[in-house]
């Protein structure tokens, strides 16, 4: 019977490390998990402080007007029988008004007529405008931006038929 052959030995010696390697946080080092736990604790409340500071410096909501504060608290309650000043009444066309604006605005843009609601609530906000003496420029320039994709004519239409059944200052 034949010797088997041996594989050839490596050449190359194996190291060998007689210190282990030193153990990490979760391999038991003594106060490893301490520090761990606060390097997470100060990095939180760093963060926290961050977002503190950040707010603090933001600008916050507004204040209310102090017109208000100052003029009406010294103001005395009304006499018996006088008329209180309410909030401003909403314009709005009567039933008849608001099918000859919407019949008018399906004749200036058409696209426009079909949305009631946003269109009426649009030609409201067109009205108060007018109601507070906007220029005429400035009307048209609102009501451009208001209703959707109209030019410039046609924005100046839509303030005209607004003036139909607005009632003017």
């Amino acid at each position: 019977m034949r010797p088997q052959p041996q594989a050839p030995q490596s050449q190359t010696p194996q190291p060998q490390t007689s210190l282990p390697s030193p153990p990490g946080p979760a391999q038991g080092r003594p106060g490893g998990r301490r520090v761990l736990a606060l390097t997470g604790t100060a990095l939180v409340g760093g963060v926290s402080v961050a977002l503190v500071v950040a707010g603090l410096l933001s600008p916050g909501a507004p204040e209310p007007l102090p017109s208000w504060n100052a003029q009406h608290a010294a103001m005395p309650p009304p006499a018996a029988g006088e008329d209180v000043p309410g909030p401003a009444r909403q314009p709005s066309p009567d039933p008849g008004q608001r099918a000859a604006f919407l019949h008018r605005l399906e004749g200036i843009a058409p696209w426009l007529a079909p949305e009631e609601g946003a269109a009426m609530s649009r030609a409201r906000a067109t009205c108060r405008d007018i109601l507070r003496g906007e220029s005429p420029g400035r009307l048209v320039s609102d009501a451009q931006e208001r209703f959707t994709d109209v030019t410039r004519q046609q924005a100046a239409e839509i303030v005209e038929a607004v003036r139909e059944w607005c009632p003017h200052p």
